[in-house]
């Protein structure tokens, strides 16, 4: 009879995702996920190859998963600055405890893992080329309700919500970091002839 694996690989790299975006790459072990999982270390290697592969595999599933569903309407071929501004209040009406607080894996994965992984550094720049492009999407639909160029506001939005992130998973007050995300989507509230 064929060994048959004790675990759901969705489910390994789910709970390996929550793990690496709680702890980052350096100070997660396969043990700790091995543990959080319930699932045996050597089926992980067996799986996964090493903490790199399932590293890789979490980071996808982030990708896919968490911010595919953020960035959706975002990436509407209709989306406007009414949608960024709907995206805004989600990211404001979040609960402090929920996971977005720990930042961006992403994020954390650009300052802890892309200058060592060409993989990892390739999956960052897409990510936040997404972004970008998803944020520009919205800002050209309206250009002409904007005081500024769709292409700077995007850049703006973008590099705000990054440095808020990484402020985030600093354990930075809640409060400051809400009233500054406001304040970097008050650029596109301006009117045009501002």
């Amino acid at each position: 009879m064929p060994w048959e694996k004790a675990f759901d690989r969705n489910e390994i790299i789910e709970f390996a995702m929550h793990q690496f975006w709680d702890d980052g790459f350096q100070k997660t072990s396969i043990a700790a996920i091995s543990e959080r999982a319930g699932a045996s270390r050597y089926g992980l290697y067996d799986e996964f190859g090493d903490k790199q592969g399932l590293y890789i595999q979490a980071l996808q599933h982030y990708s896919d998963q968490i911010v595919t569903e953020l960035l959706a309407p975002l990436e509407h071929p209709d989306a406007t600055v009414e949608t960024l501004l709907a995206y805004r209040d989600r990211l404001l009406g979040l609960d402090p405890d929920e996971t977005a607080y720990r930042g961006c894996l992403m994020c954390l994965a650009a300052m802890e893992m892309a200058e060592k992984n060409q993989q990892v550094a390739d999956m960052v720049e897409a990510h936040f080329q997404r972004q970008r492009r998803a944020f520009l999407n919205c800002l050209r639909n309206s250009a002409d309700t904007l005081a500024g160029r769709p292409e700077d506001l995007a850049d703006t939005l973008f590099l705000a919500l990054q440095g808020i992130s990484m402020f985030a998973r600093a354990g930075y007050d809640i409060e400051k970091l809400r009233r500054t995300l406001e304040g970097a989507f008050a650029v596109i509230t301006l009117p045009a002839d501002g």
